[in-house]
């Protein structure tokens, strides 16, 4: 339940009448803490739609629990991820076509087959592009080229060029998952 002055989330509602204590936790147990979660989906909802509410609301948890966090890193390993992910050069893949032709599946499998933890990978169908252009409007400018499906590779607000074989997105994708990648 969100606390909208703090900007975090509590466990249980202010108003609900049967708790004895009103919890606050982001560190977490055998699963992410609701605090940890609630930051990493903020963050991806603000990588999807570059609406800033999210990532002021992703920051906010990871700023109330800076102090906690530094005293004692290991109950905190979903919420050091999102952070982690937080500051990781964003990684944007756009395929645009139909997800049952079996070039755009293969495109996915070799694109799904990496570890690229901050890729933002969207399918763009053109069939149902208005859709996805009302959630995402710069998916507009995202088309197939020569009527054949399409990928497109950002990465620090730089775009390769559109790429249409498979061989050539086995070959960014290389590039990209490689431990020299970045460096």
């Amino acid at each position: 339940f969100l606390d909208p002055a703090a900007g975090v989330y509590f466990n249980v509602a202010k108003n609900q009448k049967t708790p004895l204590v009103r919890s606050l936790t982001a560190a977490d147990q055998s699963i992410p803490s609701g605090n940890s979660m609630a930051a990493y989906v903020c963050w991806r909802l603000y990588r999807f739609t570059g609406k800033k509410p999210y990532q002021q609301r992703a920051q906010a948890i990871l700023s109330r629990f800076q102090g906690q966090v530094l005293k004692n890193p290991l109950e905190y390993p979903f919420l050091l991820t999102t952070q982690i992910i937080m500051v990781t050069p964003a990684l944007d893949i756009t395929l645009v076509g139909d997800p049952q032709q079996d070039q755009v599946k293969e495109m996915l499998k070799e694109i799904y087959a990496r570890f690229l933890p901050e890729r933002r990978l969207v399918l763009k169908n053109p069939r149902q592009a208005a859709t996805l252009e009302k959630i995402i409007p710069e998916m507009q400018f995202y088309t197939m080229q020569g009527g054949v499906p399409t990928a497109y590779i950002c990465q620090n607000s730089m775009c390769l060029p559109p790429i249409t074989t498979l061989e050539e997105l086995v070959t960014e994708l290389t590039k990209l998952s490689s431990p020299k990648a970045g460096s």
